[in-house]
């Protein structure tokens, strides 16, 4: 079926050449969901200052401007995009982690480019009912949210096809099942303290690894398929649309 998940790329590449070496490999998927460790965690705390601050007219012109002048014209993921990206998701009505997680194409935006009779009003309905949340607003709804929807329907299929393709097997210890509900049972500070993510997890493994080593800053696993579709296969995509 069809999987969009860019980063699959570059996971069959590593797949591949992972099995050159070895038939079975230890992953760290769960591990951000586990324990907080994504950057997105933090704009549950920035939506609420911004919204508590910032009028709801005063945003519109605010978000107005910045899509104007913090467009990126690449695929950099840089502070102009994360700016922008915060901006576009900010929510006074409790749907800005939902928001988030489409990858800021809200159902405003939505609605801008898709005729009415086609355009879903709420793409997450089905997850909202199933796991009994509508406004997310803890770091447990955000991560339980993330559990569900991005890692069991994106990251683990990603990882699972791209490594199978490779015959390698892949195991991930952090999704033992002991492991998440005892951080559930946790206070969120535990998991994310003040801005630091995965706190109870580095600090718990500190004396294994070199000085600064995990206050290092996260980086992404993706692809430029946007600069890709802007040049060598600008021609191809025209050809289909």
């Amino acid at each position: 079926e069809p999987f969009s998940d860019t980063a699959s790329l570059p996971t069959h590449l590593v797949s591949q050449k992972t099995k050159e070496y070895v038939t079975v490999a230890l992953t760290g998927d769960g591990g951000d969901e586990v324990f907080g460790g994504y950057n997105k965690y933090y704009m549950g705390k920035m939506n609420r200052r911004y919204t508590g601050i910032i009028p709801r007219g005063l945003h519109k012109v605010i978000q107005k401007s910045a899509n104007k002048f913090l467009t990126t014209p690449d695929d950099r993921r840089g502070k102009r995009f994360k700016i922008n990206k915060f901006l576009n998701a900010v929510d006074y009505n409790g749907q800005f982690y939902w928001d988030i997680i489409s990858l800021a194409n809200t159902q405003e935006q939505l609605e801008e480019i898709i005729l009415p009779e086609y355009c879903e009003q709420d793409l997450f309905q089905e997850y909202k009912q199933l796991l009994n949340i509508n406004k997310a607003t803890s770091l447990t709804d955000f991560r339980l949210i993330d559990k569900v929807v991005s890692l069991e329907g994106g990251m683990l299929p990603k990882v699972d096809r791209t490594s199978m393709m490779n015959s390698l097997e892949c195991r991930a210890p952090f999704l033992n099942k002991k492991v998440w509900n005892y951080t559930n049972t946790l206070p969120e500070e535990y998991l994310m303290k003040g801005w630091n993510k995965k706190y109870i997890l580095k600090e718990a493994f500190r004396d294994q690894f070199p000085k600064d080593f995990l206050d290092k800053s996260k980086s992404g696993f993706g692809a430029p398929v946007g600069d890709w579709l802007k040049s060598g296969l600008r021609a191809e995509l025209e050809s289909y649309i």
